[in-house]
């Protein structure tokens, strides 16, 4: 907020070709000086964005205050990981979390990263056709998706270089599915990996 003419927190809804953000919680953040005087501004198709406890106080900052020259590019940051999974055929969406777009010279590599939770045979099977069927996948995370490891449910996070069809044999595991296993504790390995 300090460098563009956006408020300190901007949540923008405004690509009309997919949902309305929805189910944002914000807490105890802090903003200070943005260029429009703004701390927070919801725009576009928005449902549910609740801000609790916004602060303008700057002592509330850490000290030191960082830098534009005191901070440093996090690990993986030449790689774009995109929610926006719209542009995908639909027969391929299935269970599709996020694409990862990365930089390669004059082009771009991508790889599209699904997750799936279901019997572990179903997996198998699964990883067995792909592989059958002469396609590369790379298989990141495979664990046990519930508390209970007699159910045999596992998940798995497989990513491909190009889309593919997921059978109904196992489910997509969506950002909400992650989160509430994480927050009971379940899921907390997946939580780390994808997030």
């Amino acid at each position: 907020g300090q460098t563009v003419s956006h408020p300190g927190i901007l949540i923008s809804g405004e690509n009309p070709r997919v949902e309305a953000l929805r189910d944002i919680e914000l807490r105890d953040n802090v903003v200070v000086d943005s260029i429009v005087g703004l701390p927070f501004r919801t725009e576009g198709q928005t449902t549910d964005v609740s801000n609790h406890g916004l602060s303008t106080d700057s002592t509330l900052l850490p000290t030191p205050l960082p830098t534009a020259g005191t901070n440093a590019l996090a690990a993986g940051a030449s790689t774009l990981r995109t929610w926006d999974t719209s542009f995908v055929a639909a027969e391929h969406r299935r269970g599709l979390y996020r694409i990862h777009v990365r930089e390669r010279g004059d082009w771009f590599d991508q790889s599209f990263e699904y997750v799936v939770a279901g019997p572990d045979m179903a997996i198998d099977a699964w990883l067995d056709e792909i592989e059958s069927s002469g396609s590369s996948v790379n298989t990141t995370f495979r664990g046990q998706w519930t508390a209970d490891p007699d159910t045999g449910h596992e998940v798995a996070v497989v990513q491909s270089a190009h889309p593919m069809a997921v059978p109904t044999t196992v489910e997509p595991v969506t950002f909400d599915d992650i989160r509430q296993a994480d927050l009971h504790g379940s899921g907390n390995d997946l939580w780390r990996i994808l997030n």
